[in-house]
C-alpha cells in the first residue's frame, strides 16, 4: 500500500510539474498588447483577451469583429485550435473547463471561426476539447466571437 501512494504522489508531483511548464510555455507565447488585446508570438497575431460576451450567430460574431475596428476577423480553425492546450490546466468558462491559456476571459466555450462548411453551417471550436463541429449560421446556441488580426 506504501509503494502504491508513493506512485500516486510520484505521478501528482509529475502533473503538476508539466501543467506549470506548460503554463509557463503559454505565458511566453502571449504577451498583453494592452488590456483587450493579446499578442500571440508563436503566430504572430494579435487576439481580443475577451470574447464577446454573449450569444450570437456566425453573421453577429463577424459583425462584432469588423466593429473591433481595421483588420479584425473571425479566426480560422487552425488558428482557434492553436489556442487549445489539454496540458493547461483550463479555467472555467461557462460552465466547462477550457483549456487555453489563462490570459484569456471567456464566456464560454465554443467559438465561431471564419470558415463556412457548405453554404448554410460554418464552422465553431470548442475549447474545452479543442474539437471542430459544424453548425448553421444562423443558430445562436452558446456561440461566442473571438477576434483576430495581423498587427
Amino acid at each position: 500500500r506504501a509503494q502504491r501512494e508513493r506512485r500516486e504522489a510520484e505521478a501528482r508531483t509529475r502533473t503538476e510539474a508539466e501543467s506549470r511548464a506548460a503554463t509557463d510555455a503559454a505565458a511566453r507565447r502571449f504577451q498583453a498588447v494592452s488590456e483587450d488585446v493579446l499578442f500571440d508570438a508563436q503566430a504572430g497575431l494579435q487576439w481580443t483577451r475577451a470574447d464577446n460576451g454573449s450569444d450570437v450567430d456566425w453573421s453577429q460574431a463577424q459583425a462584432h469583429c469588423r466593429g473591433l475596428g481595421s483588420g479584425w476577423s473571425l479566426p480560422t480553425v487552425a488558428q482557434l485550435q492553436s489556442l487549445y492546450d489539454k496540458s493547461l490546466p483550463g479555467f472555467l468558462c461557462g460552465g466547462n473547463l477550457c483549456r487555453v491559456p489563462n490570459l484569456f476571459r471567456l464566456s464560454k466555450d465554443r467559438f465561431w471561426s471564419s470558415e463556412v462548411n457548405g453554404s448554410s453551417e460554418a464552422w465553431y471550436v470548442f475549447l474545452d476539447h479543442g474539437t471542430r463541429y459544424s453548425f448553421r449560421v444562423g443558430a445562436s446556441y452558446n456561440g461566442r466571437a473571438m477576434c483576430v488580426r495581423r498587427p
